[in-house]
């Protein structure tokens, strides 16, 4: 790759806020915290109403890159076997970079809750590898955060959205602290 692009590639990255390297890993730039607090935002199953939640995982920045995009992980709780919601966090530099990847998702009315929070909920059904399914979508945008839900399920329901509001609103109560502490 020539040197030009490589530049170019890394510049259009750093004004996104963060640059993910050959690893996947997230590097932090300029008006982000480090990804290391924003991982640590999870709470743990128990704590969540759910029985298990798996390893937190480094999310790799993906198309469409919004602007002021730092970093994002990603984790699955479970009810039990087939019953489970995968959790994104997505931190952006400042609260106007929310609009956007909120806006995109055609899921239903924002809603504002008491605490500020910006969320848009849907329920659904559809079909996975030609299986029928039922979903439940949750999206919140909250200070600098972007947090998404989604479960689906071909056997059952889907995980509740207030089951999904509550993990939401634990995350964002934890990003609160975070903010007070740095």
């Amino acid at each position: 790759m020539r040197a030009s692009v490589v530049a170019a590639v890394f510049a259009s990255a750093i004004v996104a806020g963060s640059f993910d390297d050959a690893l996947g890993q997230t590097r932090t730039t300029i008006g982000c915290m480090r990804p290391s607090t924003l991982k640590g935002m999870f709470p743990s199953a128990g704590t969540a109403g759910f029985a298990r939640r798996s390893h937190i995982k480094g999310q790799a920045a993906r198309a469409p890159i919004y602007p002021g995009r730092c970093s994002a992980f990603w984790a699955t709780y479970s009810v039990r076997p087939g019953k489970t919601v995968d959790v994104s966090v997505t931190l952006y530099k400042s609260a106007k970079n929310l609009s956007a990847p909120l806006a995109e998702a055609l899921i239903g009315p924002v809603h504002r809750l008491s605490n500020g929070a910006r969320v848009r909920t849907s329920k659904g059904s559809g079909s996975v590898n030609g299986a029928p399914s039922k979903n439940t979508i949750v999206e919140s945008a909250y200070r600098k955060i972007f947090i998404t839900g989604t479960s689906i399920s071909t056997a059952g329901t889907p995980v509740p959205i207030s089951a999904q509001l509550r993990l939401h609103r634990l995350i964002e109560n934890a990003f609160t602290r975070a903010q007070a502490t740095h």
